[in-house]
């Protein structure tokens, strides 16, 4: 691979792309149908690919009590290590990896790893969008300064989008 290959996205046209954790974690895995090849993109410029078919296991490593690297394993060796990242984030990265690998069951939409976590985010936004809005109501101005410091937090933590934030704090400040 030359220099500027670095900086090239080899994202096909089929790629399917995830990216776990939080935007703060900044790794994304690329996987495209057509070669078989899952490309993994991490922190600071750390690249590396490999051919679904030549992984035999996805292994998670503790590195502390809450972060671990994810060793790729194939028969002659391992294959590729991750960044150290969070516990939460290798282990939906070892899910999506591993339901990409050839022989694995047919995952449906429910069960696969992006979507339980987009549902989890979904339903606590709700809950939190839920007292947001009851306690905005009935709150002074002084109350929907706490209620936008809880929106700040909740956007921060990736729960609401940037869209969720920006309508809720609207909403918000038209109380003031």
């Amino acid at each position: 691979m030359g220099f500027f290959d670095f900086f090239k996205s080899s994202k096909a046209a089929d790629a399917e792309t995830y990216s776990p954790g939080s935007r703060i974690d900044g790794i994304t895995l690329i996987f495209t149908p057509s070669t078989g090849t899952i490309e993994y993109q991490g922190r600071y410029g750390m690249r590396g690919s490999f051919q679904n078919r030549d992984v035999r296991t996805v292994e998670y490593k503790a590195v502390s009590n809450t972060h671990g690297v994810l060793l790729i394993q194939g028969n002659e060796g391992t294959l590729f290590t991750t960044d150290v990242l969070r516990r939460g984030v290798c282990d939906n990265a070892k899910t999506w990896i591993d339901a990409r690998l050839p022989g694995a069951e047919e995952i449906t939409p429910e069960e696969d790893a992006t979507t339980k976590i987009d549902r989890q985010q979904e339903e606590t936004a709700t809950v939190h969008s839920a007292s947001l809005t009851s306690a905005a109501s009935v709150a002074d101005g002084e109350d929907v300064y706490e209620e936008l410091k809880k929106l700040k937090e909740l956007y921060d933590l990736h729960i609401l989008t940037e869209e969720e934030f920006e309508a809720k704090k609207a909403v918000l400040l038209k109380r003031i």
